[in-house]
């Protein structure tokens, strides 16, 4: 059996893990959901706008998009983008997802945490219109942009887009990538 059959068939079995019910008739506790964190690579991009309203662009995003489950799961794999961007609307309609922008720009790395709305295509570059998530407050040590001494870059390199789970349910239960 294939790498990409063997993820396909533990997804299957995650999903319907449970489905059944015990054999005294009583009440059977439905499994967790597992949940699927998605990496989009970029060969760079841009971000414009104040923290409530951005527009980052990721120009270049590579075909396929990493997929990789949360614990206590161990499943990971690739989806095409353009799958993936076809099923955003449905899987996160409601409740946009928490993602963090990692970037390069000038050899400097700096990170950025934003709450993303359905992203736009066009030829090989995503838009999406973004807010960022504000810090906290004693919540956490850091503020929500790290690295760099002003921030977030207008135009960057490389880039790395982390976004929570989502996105990929539909997919994996409809068998429609190598999830």
């Amino acid at each position: 059996m294939s790498r990409t059959a063997r993820i396909a068939a533990a997804c299957a079995f995650l999903l319907l893990a449970g489905c059944g019910g015990d054999d005294d008739g009583g009440d059977v506790e439905a499994p967790a959901e597992t949940g699927y964190l998605t990496v989009l690579q970029a060969s760079g991009g841009s971000i414009e706008g104040d923290g409530s309203a951005l527009e980052l662009t990721l120009r270049d995003v590579a075909p396929e998009v990493t997929a990789f489950s949360e614990r206590p799961e161990r499943v990971a794999g690739t989806v095409p983008t353009d799958d993936y961007v076809g099923t955003w609307a449905n899987e996160y309609e409601g409740d946009p997802p928490n993602a963090a922008l990692s970037v390069n720009a000038d050899g400097e790395a700096t990170t950025l945490a934003v709450e993303l709305d359905p992203p736009q295509r066009s030829g090989d570059d995503l838009t999406f219109r973004a807010r960022q998530i504000e810090d906290p407050g004693d919540a956490l040590d850091s503020p929500a942009v790290v690295g760099g001494d002003e921030g977030l870059p207008s135009h960057f390199d490389a880039a790395s887009l982390f976004v929570d789970d989502g996105g990929l349910m539909q997919l994996v239960a409809y068998g429609a990538q190598d999830v």
